[in-house]
């Protein structure tokens, strides 16, 4: 049996915070023996989990005890600590961020418990690193012509210079002339007929539940024909796992947008052209996020489609930051934390009952009608654990913030989340399998 248990208690366990505003609760102490403490640190912090690999920060941390417990004794301790004005909290599909409230007590020769509770954290204002990108771009050869250019300099200076150096230089060119095809094809070939094209967006940030306005510019540099002009506009999730040689990247849509600006025409030498559109940004559209390995991206791509001819395509990233004034008529992510603290403690009973059938029993029993909101990071889309119809559909997945293994069924195969997604969702614990530490779970609803 553990020295003793630490759980976190939050005042306001539905609240949602935002741009450092302070959390207050209570850190509870269970002592099961007497035990000497020689730092209760409590302290708030964010972590990605999902795809990618782990980003967090730690926001502030606070000792609220040092000194002696006895055993059979309950002690609390309040705190209040500053919460992170950036990232918010966000549950995609290959990217979470979760707000933490931690406390972790240090004892000698002992393992240190501790005890964690999640919360909301929304922003008004997009983080100080995270400037947007420029509202308007120019079709230009820009910095990739400018590198193959002087990648190829460089290639033919060498070859003159280094003359016992005989491969490096050829290499350059090698490497350099394929760029300058590419660059030729997709870049200054479809210019031929539309000159100087720009995309303009405004505004910019733009919130979500705003209006993002962009207009698209282009001339005729000679007469010529187009299928269509069209903007699409994109959210992506990014996420790189590994690192080196070894990194994966991850890249899933999770919004899209397409609309036809122009349909078929005949423009003539000298026209010009400017096309308007606009999109509704969704109100709970996901934040423009800019971490170490995990980012979502907001894009617009134009794509002039000429017959018989290279396409013209041209991107420009642009930001979407939280509303000013966050609709908290959603209570989806406030019912997830209200559950957390009862999942967690729950949780807790079984792993300490894992040596006790009876006792596990009468835990399982007691919260056999119970329902947790869980969100939870898929590992496989079967399970190899032995688990009653083990021909069913069933996932195994990783609920990260109390680093516990679930065992999920599913009402059919169809409904089993892809290896590696994220799964948000409610379950119902069914069991326990004590030689694995692994909690089996009847999937009942996803959003």
């Amino acid at each position: 049996m553990a020295a003793c248990r630490v759980t976190i208690e939050l005042d306001d366990p539905g609240k949602v915070y935002s741009d450092g505003d302070v959390v207050t609760g209570h850190v509870v102490v269970v002592s099961n023996k007497d035990v000497t403490c020689n730092g209760l640190i409590a302290n708030t912090e964010w972590a990605t989990h999902g795809r990618g690999n782990v980003d967090r920060g730690e926001v502030e941390q606070a000792e609220l005890f040092r000194g002696e417990w006895s055993a059979g004794q309950t002690y609390r301790y309040p705190f209040q600590l500053p919460t992170a004005a950036w990232p918010p909290t966000y549950y995609g599909s290959y990217l979470n961020v979760s707000h933490l409230v931690k406390a972790r007590a240090k004892l000698s020769w002992a393992l240190d418990p501790e005890g964690k509770a999640e919360i909301r954290v929304t922003a008004s204002d997009t983080a100080a690193q995270l400037e947007p990108p420029r509202n308007q771009q120019t079709a230009k050869a820009g910095w990739f012509l400018s590198a193959i250019i002087i990648l190829i300099l460089v290639g033919a200076v060498g070859m003159i210079v280094m003359t016992a150096v005989f491969w490096l230089p050829l290499v350059l060119i090698v490497l350099g002339i394929p760029m300058l095809i590419v660059w030729f094809v997709r870049t200054w070939l479809p210019r031929l007929y539309t000159g100087k094209v720009e995309i303009q967006l405004e505004p910019q940030p733009v919130r979500a539940g705003e209006t993002l306005r962009g207009t698209v510019s282009f001339g005729s540099a000679r007469r010529f024909s187009i299928n269509e002009v069209r903007i699409s506009i994109e959210c992506i999730e990014q996420c790189v796992s590994g690192s080196g040689s070894n990194s994966t990247t991850h890249r899933t849509t999770v919004v899209t947008h397409e609309q036809q600006l122009l349909g078929q025409a005949e423009l003539q030498a000298g026209e010009s052209q400017s096309l308007e559109f606009e999109f509704a940004v969704p109100n709970h559209a996901p934040p423009s996020l800019d971490l170490r390995d995990n980012d979502v991206i907001w894009r617009a791509e134009l794509t002039i489609d000429i017959p018989s001819w290279p396409d013209l395509k041209q991107r420009l990233d642009f930001a979407v930051v939280p509303s000013s004034t966050p609709d908290l008529s959603d209570n989806t992510m406030a019912e997830v934390m209200q559950s957390r603290s009862w999942l967690d403690e729950v949780l807790e009973q079984l792993s300490q009952s894992a040596d006790d059938p009876e006792r596990l029993r009468l835990v399982l029993d007691a919260i056999a009608e119970n329902e947790f909101a869980v969100n939870l990071t898929v590992v496989n889309d079967y399970t190899e654990y032995e688990v009653p119809d083990p021909n069913d559909a069933w996932m195994e997945a990783l609920d990260e913030l109390s680093d516990v293994d679930f065992a999920v069924r599913f009402a059919a195969k169809s409904d089993v989340p892809a290896e590696g997604s994220s799964w948000r969702g409610t379950i119902r614990i069914t069991g326990y399998l004590t030689e694995d530490s692994v909690v089996v779970a009847q999937a009942l609803a996803s959003p």
